[in-house]
């Protein structure tokens, strides 16, 4: 079914055509479900704790020194992010508790990141969504 390209919807502007293209794409409402997910944690969850989150999702038990580079953050900002998604925030505001972070047993200045109890419940909700299944 294709629709004239000279009708717009009136509120986007964009024609039909490009409309009904976006519907059908799964993988953009898989995607909005998912951001929607981190969104009924904290309405207002930032793009680098987004970031922050998925990449310890994806390298559970990962070194905190290890993530700098890949997230393009410096230490102070990952170590903010990774606070918030743990148990406390800045100004001593209840964290998330998402993650963990826990000293290295070899050496005290290294912190390893985990998924936490919550964590892990969010990580199958978001692995779900990303294969097209409703989250048990």
């Amino acid at each position: 079914m294709s629709y004239p390209l000279n009708q717009v919807n009136t509120c986007t502007k964009y024609p039909y055509t490009i409309i009904s293209y976006m519907k059908t794409t799964t993988l953009l409402s898989r995607l909005h479900l998912i951001i929607e997910e981190l969104r009924y944690i904290d309405r207002e969850f930032p793009a680098q704790l987004m970031s922050t989150y998925f990449y310890v999702m994806s390298h559970n038990g990962c070194y905190q020194k290890d993530m700098h580079e890949p997230l393009s953050m410096t230490s102070s900002s990952l170590t903010r992010n990774l606070q918030y998604l743990g148990c406390k925030h800045r100004s001593g505001k209840t964290g998330l508790f998402l993650v963990s972070r826990e000293r290295c047993s070899k050496n005290y200045k290294k912190h390893r990141c985990y998924l936490s109890p919550k964590g892990l419940i969010l990580a199958k909700k978001i692995q779900a969504r990303l294969e097209g299944k409703k989250p048990t």
